[in-house]
């Protein structure tokens, strides 16, 4: 939900059923700036209270004032109000969208029967970019470095990113040959999450790993998120 789509006037009127308040709450828990426009609501609505306090018809009269308000201040100011937040969308939009290729690998457990069908199964449905089915198969399976490293950046294409954080650092961990790139996705995470200084940070350690495939994209990646 956008900003432009929040009904804050309906909202503080009542008229919204339960979903979609908990949608506006949900919202305006995670957005300064409509937080903003309820508290100068709530500002003018107090001034407006006190000089009328005998009329009857207040509240639907200041709602709707105020939503009028509030439209133009948010054209007048947006720039301002908005800049941290057009920034960090900026910011965001440098992320990878894309997946890692699926390159057949030979599991390291030895693994055969039904864990073997679990593997190919998850596998086929991460090449299909059927993600959700991915997560459910690589989660039936032990957690071998390949496997959670995948399963991370199936996380990653769903926007879960705690899990792929927690995966990627997991795989890591049993197989180094994952830093890298590792690497590469956890600061496409930071950027998806609009987390500005650890994403450079860990695009430094990428860099400074020295070359890779990732390397060139990394700089290209630090130079635009100095002009930020």
């Amino acid at each position: 939900m956008s900003c432009e789509q929040v009904p804050l006037i309906e909202f503080l009127l009542g008229e919204l059923g339960s979903s979609e308040t908990e949608h506006v709450l949900s919202h305006i828990e995670g957005c300064p700036t409509c937080r903003e426009r309820l508290q100068t609501m709530a500002a003018v609505e107090g001034v407006y209270r006190d000089q009328h306090s005998s009329d009857q018809n207040i509240p639907r009269f200041w709602f709707v004032a105020a939503g009028l308000l509030i439209a133009v201040l948010v054209a007048t100011f947006y720039p301002i109000w908005h800049r941290s937040s057009i920034d960090s969308l900026k910011t965001a939009s440098l992320a990878s969208e894309e997946k890692y290729p699926y390159f057949p690998l030979h599991t390291r457990s030895g693994s055969e029967g039904l864990e073997t069908d679990i593997r190919e199964r998850a596998f086929a449905a991460y090449s299909a970019e059927q993600f959700r089915e991915a997560s459910e198969w690589f989660i039936q399976l032990p957690p071998s470095a390949d496997t959670l490293f995948y399963s991370a950046v199936t996380h990653y294409m769903l926007e879960e990113y705690p899990q792929a954080l927690e995966q990627l650092a997991e795989a890591v961990k049993l197989d180094n040959q994952w830093k890298t790139v590792g690497l590469w996705y956890k600061a496409n995470i930071y950027l998806k999450t609009e987390q500005k200084r650890p994403a450079q940070k860990a695009l430094r350690d990428l860099v400074r790993e020295g070359q890779n495939e990732y390397r060139q994209k990394a700089l290209e990646l630090l130079e635009k998120l100095e002009t930020r």
